[in-house]
């Protein structure tokens, strides 16, 4: 797609590549389970592109692929057994302000907001249920991952 692009991470069924500077991503969110909720949402046998793009490139995008002169912070394209889930991290900062969540949480949602359009699902109440309850759950695996490795988790009583 774009010769600039770096690939920062790729499994099975998953790859994050960056078309943007990486210092413009919180590094927590490099942890999340991006395999896990793939698989739980897609299945085990769809794969899924993550990509971080430039506004200028996710706003041509937008023009080309929906007819919107506007710039935005998500688009998702369902390519068969694969998808590909764009992400303006200048857009999602803003949105994420606006909202006043923090970036990484942010971006954790329209991860998950980017799968359930490639499942299909459209705006809705069915999706914001679903999309709430898949975020619980992200949520949930990072403040527990961050307190392991913090080592505040298991603390046992010795002696």
């Amino acid at each position: 797609m774009i010769n600039s692009m770096k690939l920062i991470k790729e499994t099975n069924n998953f790859s994050l590549l960056l078309d943007c500077p990486a210092s413009k991503i919180p590094k927590d969110f490099f942890d999340l389970p991006f395999e896990k909720m793939v698989k739980e949402i897609l299945g085990k046998n769809y794969f899924v592109s993550l990509v971080f793009v430039r506004e200028s490139k996710i706003k041509a995008l937008n023009k080309a692929f929906r007819g919107k002169d506007a710039s935005t912070d998500i688009l998702s394209f369902d390519l068969e057994d694969e998808g590909e889930i764009l992400i303006s991290i200048n857009n999602a900062r803003r949105k994420a302000r606006e909202r006043e969540e923090n970036i990484e949480e942010y971006l954790a949602f329209l991860f998950i907001h980017g799968l359930l359009h490639l499942k299909g699902m459209q705006h809705g109440s069915k999706m914001e249920r679903k999309e709430k309850k898949l975020n619980e759950k992200i949520q949930n695996y990072s403040r527990h991952r961050h307190r392991h490795l913090s080592g505040k988790g298991d603390r046992r009583r010795r002696g």
